[in-house]
């Protein structure tokens, strides 16, 4: 599975390569091509997060609805569970192929408790003050309120997580 992984990543990369050097003829740096590609795999990895969560959150959310329970705090315990989840998820590939070098700079239970830290801020207490306000206050469906909070958190997490869970 590492392989195909590490494949998968190259191949990737070979292909932004030829497109923006070869097709596009922009002339990038190694130092801020690296850069970019650590982003466009991060982009990638929170794209698959997304995925992860929102599956999560609409399978509860609907569950809940369905079965009655919990009543207006429904969406949220939902979001929790499912931002709870995508948080091992992203953990996982963020350390082995976005944030990853070659070394371990952080110890692997250092790396996933601040990711908690990061994800926990943007995801239970910036995301649910956030659904709170959306569907209290603006009235936006609740159904759709965790697709608009990703705006604000994406980038949030990606410099919590860059420059503070997977470096001392």
């Amino acid at each position: 599975m590492e392989r195909i992984g590490k494949a998968l990543w190259s191949v990737l990369e070979k292909a932004l390569k030829f497109i923006v050097c070869r097709i596009l003829h922009i002339g990038v740096q190694e130092k801020t091509w690296e850069k970019f590609i650590q982003f466009v795999k991060f982009t990638l990895v929170g794209f698959s997060n997304v995925i992860v969560s929102y599956g999560v959150y609409l399978v509860l959310f609907l569950l809940f609805q369905a079965v009655g329970i919990l009543g207006n705090a429904d969406y949220l315990i939902a979001q929790w569970i499912g931002y709870v989840l995508s948080i091992f998820w992203a953990f996982y590939w963020n350390r082995k192929y976005v944030f990853a070098d070659g070394r371990d700079i952080v110890p692997w239970y250092t790396a996933l408790a601040k990711s908690f830290i990061a994800y926990s801020f943007t995801g239970l207490f910036l995301n649910s003050l956030l659904s709170v306000f959306w569907v209290r206050v603006v009235g936006v469906p609740k159904i759709i309120v965790p697709v608009i909070n990703l705006i604000i958190n994406v980038p949030v997490n990606f410099v919590m997580n860059k420059f503070w869970a997977f470096e001392r």
